[in-house]
């Protein structure tokens, strides 16, 4: 059987609100968000009985009376679905907001609220509905046009390896729940109109394995995107960016016994390629933004902070690396055992030579802030 429309939605990603779930010919359903699925946090037989009383009453004699079809409770407890026809949707949602005012203040008598009225006319209270009317109205009262449609397509799954590396992506994110696992934090919710889970691995292979392998269990991403700081090739810039275009592990060597050096046993390859796709929607999002210069190029892990010219140029001349960084090659090795897309979006805070250590305490901070411009570009392209 097709699934319907309400079951295509990620319940995991729906904040308290009011979204179209869908348009059928002439009669458009909007699904009043009271309560954020799956928390624990659901209204009450009375309330919800109190305020589908109150809220069916003052809707069917609103200013578009004539155009309600249905008013009615969502069964998970969350919310109600109100079905107009001849929708102008900013005029529902100005209706909405001055129905949910008048239920508030109203101090009047419960419409239907007798036995020949309703089939549980005890399980009824005004005061109920006013303080649900209002707390929701609290929730919707900035709401426009633009933000009634649901989140877009799948789970974007963003990790740094540090906090600093992901913390204004958390503050920019619409609404934000936070699921533990193990030791790790995951917050799960919207960024511009996007399902995101963004997490903070740890530094090293090992965390960022761990971390990517559980996201994925958990999450089921549509991509990963890996993203913070890294050291870069002499000739790169602090600052600058960069997308890659594959991952290797420069400290993966069986190389004593045939294999290349790099290859990674199980999979067999040295460069694990990243999502042309994923990655040619970040280099458009930069040429939107201008100012932040960039390359493509193979990006080095291990576990190890560069900060040796001969060593940085080593694995550049091994790999043909730009840039080293410790997490990437890893969440590659992850993904593409999992078959699933992903790509490293690293600014650069050091060239890997002796002054690195001092440049990335000084350039760290600046240079993440480019990585978030370039994300949030990307976000709003899509």
């Amino acid at each position: 059987m097709n699934k319907i429309a309400s079951f295509t939605v990620d319940h995991r990603f729906i904040n308290e609100g009011v979204y179209i779930s869908r348009i059928d010919g002439d009669i458009t359903t909007y699904d009043m968000r009271m309560e954020k699925p799956n928390t624990g946090s659901l209204m009450d037989n009375a309330t919800m009985h109190s305020l589908e009383h109150l809220f069916a009453t003052f809707v069917r004699n609103s200013e578009i009376a004539d155009d309600v079809i249905y008013f009615g409770p969502m069964g998970c407890q969350t919310g109600f679905y109100l079905l107009v026809r001849n929708a102008d949707n900013a005029q529902v949602i100005r209706v909405i907001k001055k129905v949910l005012e008048d239920i508030s203040v109203y101090d009047g008598a419960m419409p239907g609220e007798s036995e020949i009225e309703c089939g549980n006319y005890r399980n009824l209270d005004v005061n109920l509905a006013r303080i649900k009317a209002k707390e929701y109205l609290s929730k919707i009262k900035d709401i426009t046009e633009k933000d009634l449609e649901y989140s877009k397509g799948g789970v974007i799954g963003i990790i740094g390896a540090m906090p600093k590396e992901v913390a204004a992506v958390k503050e920019m994110m619409d609404f934000c729940k936070t699921e533990k696992i193990g030791t790790l934090e995951f917050n799960v919710g919207t960024l511009l109109g996007h399902n995101v889970v963004v997490a903070v691995a740890g530094v090293g292979k090992v965390n960022a394995a761990i971390c990517t392998q559980t996201l994925i269990s958990k999450y089921s991403p549509e991509f990963i995107i890996n993203t913070g700081v890294a050291g870069g090739y002499k000739r790169l810039k602090v600052g600058e960016i960069v997308v890659a275009s594959a991952v290797v592990q420069h400290d993966f060597d069986t190389s004593a016994i045939g294999d290349k050096k790099g290859q990674i046993g199980g999979i067999n390859i040295v460069e694990i390629p990243c999502s042309e796709k994923v990655s040619s929607e970040i280099v458009k999002a930069l040429e939107d933004i201008k100012t932040i210069p960039y390359e493509r190029g193979i990006v080095a892990t291990g576990d190890q902070f560069i900060c040796d010219r001969e060593k940085a140029e080593e694995i550049t001349e091994t790999f043909g690396a730009i840039a080293y960084e410790m997490e990437g090659g890893s969440i590659g090795q992850v993904c593409y055992i999992n078959n699933v897309d992903f790509c490293v979006l690293r600014s650069i805070s050091d060239n890997g030579d002796e002054a690195a250590s001092v440049s990335y305490e000084v350039f760290a901070e600046e240079a993440i802030k480019n990585t978030v411009s370039v994300l949030e570009k990307f976000l709003k392209n899509r």
